[in-house]
């Protein structure tokens, strides 16, 4: 089971660029500004389609604005079309070099593709960002991008970097925890899914499972045991349930295995002593 992949806040982040301050508009301007306003919430409550038309709408007034560029491209990246995204996604970069956004939303669409080449670059760009807000996503998608490409050291840098810029980034946590499991490296792992599981990533099963597997390889078998029943009866409706049950019940039997092996082990040793004092001389 690739808990990784079920976990569903361990992915690669798309960004999209909200109103900001300018200086009064003209009256063509401000209708755009309208429209960009409009199709970005529509974008955000995923009224794609609806979104794509009036951020067409506002792109025809001003199509030089880079956040409509990166709106517009993100509108289409949602409808399944990336030449057409990134087409837009570059025009966003042309017009506002420093549009960070933009290049994390780039940089994404050429890691899904396995260009990791040019998505790296372009991560890297915005790693130089040293005021861009959202700077652990990237050191988070960077890690990804390191995962990928087998450097697994790298990764652990970013994903250090990534929660240390935000402690109540979940996915960053869970992801280094995953890497200190498949390394073996039980105790740090075993932190790692503990921070995972606080704040907004407690209702997500992924991190509570891989934290109990963790208890099973430090042979703190209560704790695993505990945790294994939590998601049973907290995720019950999930794919992890069943998964947790096979734990519990291979626990169970593995704990009447060594105690049956043990009582005969006692028998054993019983029937030696036995055995033992009826050859013993009497004097």
């Amino acid at each position: 089971m690739d808990t990784q992949k079920a976990f569903s806040f361990a992915q690669v982040f798309l960004f999209l660029v909200f109103i900001g301050c300018s200086s009064t508009p003209p009256k063509e301007q401000a209708k755009a500004e309208l429209l960009l306003r409009i199709g970005t919430n529509e974008l955000v409550s995923k009224s794609y389609t609806a979104a794509l038309t009036n951020l067409k709408k506002a792109y025809k007034i001003s199509p030089k604005d880079p956040r409509i560029n990166n709106n517009l491209g993100m509108a289409y990246y949602f409808k399944g079309r990336k030449q057409t995204a990134k087409k837009y996604l570059r025009a966003a970069i042309k017009f506002g070099p420093e549009n960070s956004d933009a290049k994390n939303n780039l940089a994404s669409i050429y890691l899904e593709e396995k260009n990791y080449k040019n998505a790296e670059a372009l991560y890297l760009k915005v790693v130089d960002d040293l005021t861009y807000p959202n700077q652990f996503r990237t050191y988070f998608n960077l890690a990804l991008l390191y995962q990928r490409t087998h450097r697994p050291h790298k990764a652990i840098e970013y994903l250090v970097k990534s929660s240390e810029e935000n402690i109540n980034y979940c996915p960053s946590h869970y992801r280094l925890g995953m890497i200190y499991y498949e390394q073996r490296r039980y105790r740090e792992a075993k932190k790692k899914f503990k921070d995972s599981v606080m704040g907004g990533c407690y209702e997500n099963p992924a991190p509570h499972f891989q934290l109990g597997l963790t208890y099973l390889k430090l042979e703190q078998e209560d704790m695993a045991l505990a945790k294994f029943e939590e998601i049973t009866n907290r995720f019950s409706r999930t794919k992890f349930s069943p998964l947790a049950l096979d734990q519990i019940s291979k626990m169970r039997k593995a704990t009447f295995e060594r105690k049956a092996k043990a009582a005969l082990d006692r028998k054993r040793a019983g029937q030696i002593r036995t055995n033992a004092d009826a050859l013993t001389p009497k004097l």
